[in-house]
């Protein structure tokens, strides 16, 4: 009841309770410490503080249990340079100790990921002749890990077993990373035969961390050797290793990895398709995302709100507005509600009838090819395609310069946590204060996939950190959430990341209602200035997008 409480701010009340245990002869240290995690959750350090130097008053004595889990919770919320500050000014209660460090350590290494102060607290520990111990180089070379630095790594791990400590498998999954994040895959290779030797088994995110870096340098011959080496060694691949195949797979790849993963009764799932929509529509080709979205009814995936507004907006954005139309009246026609984001999309002028007859035959060449795809050489499709849009690309520049004058954005893309991402030990809370969002905007998550999730809960799952009657789910890394709705929306980390503050709730608002006339003449001047700015410094990017595109085609 305080942690729910606390979790809405409702300070007051949950100290009210706690005055009640403490008449009742009730421990209250659980209660306390469980009020110091809320306040840091809601960056209110002082508070915090000052509730730990209050234990004395309901007659607890903080001890070192109690200092070491304070420590802990400043650094989870991200508070770790208080954690530290607060850690010296103590010294003279809680003396200064390897574990204490440690917890330090784990901040910068684990949850901020900023090697230069973990280095400058591995100096403060000799300075202060305090010895680190094996959890001391576990952390430390996972920094390093993280950064790609190798040398770092390996020093770190030769000098730990010299001083009598054995690496746990945190530290060689650490080291199967950053080697073949470096080129150097037969040595991430045999540190599997050294976990062996050791008595450790690999498990799914020590292969997972060979496999992931591999795919994300476009080395997919060397991953699918390695996932056969996974699966050799009875260690079930999961959905999260074969997404990392779909990062820099081709067309003809992605369908390779689909079959790997329905053999392996591992989906694909929804989640699944949304990844591959999504970033073919990023590299600008919208005809290998129609491809997939045919292929979609064989897996028997059947398209949800998020899917077609991905499709939607992605063959608008491409100049496929018939297209994207009759998505769009299908998706209408399924019981969706209207979206007037995406029908702004469609209001476009469209001047060039010889380019729209283009576009339908390009479309009308996927959908022909939609029986035979499988059985067809791939490469002669690509040069056709290749031929077609550039084509295309030629004749609609004037177009496209057009829609860059007269195009308004349509939605507003929330990125959770700014540039920190989807990960623990950040003020959620703050940062969703800060943005305001209305009926159709998107709110997406940045974060390790291997590692973290997203699920949409109801305002009691987001209270008690529970997934139970979830309405949705992602796991992609990279995540697209519409907004459809003015209502308030709850999302929580689903691998227990809640619990150190991965969670996030924003007020939906309805669309604003449209300026009147004479607001928008007599600002008319500016608007057409501001938009003839923006065109002029896109422009040149444009015309090298349109020379690169039909090279970037033909390599798939």
């Amino acid at each position: 009841m305080i942690w729910v409480l606390g979790n809405h701010t409702k300070f007051g009340t949950a100290w009210s309770l706690i005055h009640d245990l403490h008449k009742n002869s009730v421990d209250t240290k659980e209660a306390l410490l469980i009020m110091i995690d809320r306040y840091a959750a809601t960056n209110q350090f002082d508070k915090a503080v000052k509730t730990f130097e209050t234990m004395e008053k309901f007659c607890l004595l903080p001890d070192q249990d109690a200092f070491f889990t304070f420590l802990n919770i400043l650094c989870k919320h991200g508070n770790i340079e208080e954690a530290e500050e607060f850690m010296f000014l103590n010294k003279k209660f809680f003396p200064l100790v390897t574990e204490g460090f440690n917890i330090i350590l784990n901040g910068w290494c684990n949850i901020a990921v900023d090697i230069v102060e973990a280095k400058r607290v591995w100096r403060e520990m000799s300075k202060c002749c305090i010895l680190p111990n094996g959890m001391s180089y576990t952390h430390l070379i996972s920094c390093f890990a993280k950064v790609r630095n190798l040398f770092d790594s390996l020093r770190l791990c030769d000098e730990m077993k010299k001083r009598g400590f054995q690496p746990g498998i945190e530290v060689y999954n650490s080291l199967a990373y950053v080697l073949a994040s470096e080129d150097c895959l037969k040595e991430s290779l045999t540190i599997l035969n050294k976990m062996k030797e050791a008595g450790l088994y690999p498990d799914s995110t020590t292969y997972n961390n060979i496999i992931i870096p591999l795919c994300g340098d476009m080395k997919l011959e060397e991953a699918r050797m390695v996932l056969a080496m996974m699966i050799e060694d009875n260690v079930s691949p999961t959905i999260d290793t074969y997404h990392a195949f779909l990062t820099g797979a081709s067309l003809e790849g992605a369908f390779e990895v689909l079959n790997h993963m329905r053999k392996a009764g591992l989906g694909p799932n929804g989640n699944t398709f949304l990844q591959i929509l999504g970033k073919f529509f990023e590299l600008k080709q919208p005809e290998s995302a129609l491809k997939v979205w045919l292929e979609m009814r064989h897996y028997e995936i059947l398209p949800d709100l998020a899917h077609y507004r991905v499709l939607v907006e992605g063959l608008a954005k491409c100049g496929l507005l018939v297209k994207a139309r009759e998505f769009y009246n299908e998706r209408r026609s399924g019981g969706f509600a209207r979206d007037p984001k995406l029908e702004k999309l469609f209001k476009e002028p469209r001047k060039d009838r010889h380019l729209e007859g283009d576009r339908r035959r390009t479309i009308k060449h996927i959908e022909e090819g939609k029986s035979s795809f499988h059985g067809r050489n791939i490469a002669m499709q690509n040069r056709r395609a290749a031929s077609t849009l550039l084509h295309l690309i030629t004749t609609t520049a004037p177009l496209l310069l057009l829609l860059l004058l007269t195009t308004r954005v349509s939605a507003t893309d929330h990125i959770v946590g700014a540039n920190q991402g989807w990960n623990p030990g950040i003020n959620y809370t703050l940062w969703s204060n800060n943005q305001t969002f209305y009926v159709g905007d998107l709110i997406s998550f940045r974060y390790q996939k291997t590692q973290y999730n997203v699920f949409e809960v109801n305002e009691t799952g987001y209270d008690n950190c529970t997934i139970e009657g979830a309405v949705g789910n992602w796991s992609s890394g990279k995540d697209f959430i519409p907004l459809n709705k003015a209502k308030r929306y709850y999302f929580i980390c689903g691998t227990g990341g809640c619990f150190n503050g991965m969670k996030v709730s924003v007020i939906v608002h309805p669309l604003p209602s449209p300026p009147k006339p004479a607001i928008a003449a007599s600002h008319a001047s500016t608007k057409s200035a501001a938009a003839a700015a923006a065109a002029a410094r896109g422009i040149y990017s444009m015309l090298v997008l349109m020379g690169l595109f039909p090279f970037i085609w033909i390599g798939l």
